[in-house]
């Protein structure tokens, strides 16, 4: 039985469910990741095909440009990364909007996918080893790191509130998250 609106005058509406709080953009870049991740590399075993590589590149496979973000070799991976994605995308989405999230997402995995290219080929000129040519990258570390970045400029002094009453501020995350990747 629902109650008539003048009985909800003055409170304060349910707080949203898990799912519902979290934003548009961040909701499709985490489905996209988990589904492509979980069809290609675990169903199809086709992860080197959808993960960029200059070698594949010279074989006309031109949609690695776009799809190497999602697609990550192993599924456990993806799922911690589509995790660090879910609290990081609750942060900066609701700042930004969607569509500026979007283009942030563009533009870093655009920009990283040229910056591997040209190193891979400087590199494989320079010290002459052919699996220079053959690395792939897949995944969404870059992006969670651009993000790590945005946030501490974003939002430095907030504090995340942490177990036992602890604090962690936001200019402080990429440090914690490099010390937590050499572990």
């Amino acid at each position: 039985m629902s109650l008539p609106i003048s009985d909800l005058r003055g409170q304060s509406p349910p707080p949203p469910n898990f799912l519902q709080s979290i934003p548009l953009a961040t909701r499709v870049l985490v489905i996209s990741s988990v589904g492509c991740t979980l069809l290609f590399s675990s169903l199809l075993k086709a992860d080197q095909v959808y993960q960029f590589s200059l070698s594949g590149m010279s074989w006309g496979r031109l949609w690695t440009l776009a799809t190497y973000p999602f697609v990550d070799s192993y599924i456990l991976h993806a799922l911690a990364m589509s995790t660090v994605l879910l609290f990081l995308g609750r942060i900066i989405e609701p700042v930004w909007g969607a569509k500026e999230f979007f283009n942030f997402f563009a533009f870093v995995t655009s920009t990283v996918v040229v910056e591997f290219a040209v190193l891979s080929f400087a590199l494989f000129g320079v010290l002459g080893f052919h699996s220079l040519l053959m690395a792939s990258i897949g995944g969404l570390g870059a992006f969670l790191s651009a993000c790590l970045i945005a946030i501490r400029q974003l939002l430095p002094e907030t504090a995340l509130r942490l177990a036992a009453g602890a604090t962690l501020r936001y200019k402080h995350l990429p440090a914690v998250a490099l010390a937590g990747s050499l572990l």
